[in-house]
């Protein structure tokens, strides 16, 4: 089940919060970053559902490559992240200059 797409551009450090893609069920986001000379790092994040508990750094799968990673995201990228049971975060860590949109689809199952 594919829920609605979520948008929006990075073009300043801070937060955007995505939450969980589904509650309780298993569940993931698909991500897609789109750069427009964009200079600065993106890092997901992920805190158990409805905590205060401090967001941390979590791997995500990178389509690109096949390969699961923890690394920041700079540029064009298309990854999957677990959010079972977490609320996602995407944390613009640095910013220069540019910016960084992107698209978020919640998958259900």
């Amino acid at each position: 089940m594919v829920g609605p797409k979520y948008e929006g551009t990075i073009n300043a450090a801070g937060q955007v919060n995505l939450g969980c893609a589904a509650g309780s069920r298993v569940s993931s986001w698909v991500l897609q970053f789109e750069s427009s000379s964009f200079s600065g790092s993106l890092t997901i994040k992920s805190a158990i559902q409805d905590s205060d508990y401090t967001r941390l750094a979590v791997g995500y799968k990178d389509f690109v490559t096949g390969t699961a990673s923890t690394a920041a995201i700079t540029g064009n990228a298309l990854v999957l992240v677990d959010s079972s049971g977490v609320d996602v975060q995407l944390d613009c860590t640095s910013y220069t200059s540019g910016s960084l949109t992107y698209k978020a689809i919640p998958l259900v199952g």
